[in-house]
């Protein structure tokens, strides 16, 4: 009996192949891609876990919270707090180390991240927030 018309049920049906992270790679094997939609967990103060998004696709399909009045501050402040709760939420870059400034709705974004997909993403996520009316990209791509 041949063991690949047969597989084990309770093994995975893909072993972590390059289609299941990376869209483009699922397009040329002609495999579905499915985002990453499990929940964003963080530490909270005292190291208890606390989701923090990740339901969805991305952070902004969620219904979104009450504004918050923004006492004192720049608006570029404000903005580029809410880019750095996007990157935060959204799924694909909550584990990155970005930094965030604003100048007149321009986001700037340092950091370093592994791969370009991660700057993609970076640059999606910042660009979405409302109010920002471009993203430059300043991230360091590799280890």
């Amino acid at each position: 009996m041949d063991d690949m018309q047969h597989p084990d049920p309770d093994e995975p049906a893909d072993a972590g192949g390059v289609a299941e992270h990376d869209p483009m790679s699922a397009v040329d094997e002609n495999e579905t891609y499915l985002p990453p939609m499990d929940p964003v967990e963080k530490p909270d103060a005292h190291g208890n876990p606390q989701i923090v998004g990740g339901f969805s696709a991305d952070s902004m399909s969620d219904e979104l919270p009450m504004p918050r009045p923004v006492t004192g501050g720049s608006p570029d402040e404000a903005l580029a707090e809410r880019v750095r709760r996007e990157l935060l939420e959204d799924a694909a870059t909550t584990d990155l180390d970005i930094e965030v400034e604003v100048v007149d709705g321009t986001a700037f974004v340092r950091g370093r991240v592994s791969d370009l997909v991660d700057v993609d993403n970076v640059i999606a996520v910042a660009g979405r927030v409302p109010g920002i009316v471009d993203v430059i990209d300043e991230l360091a791509v590799g280890d």
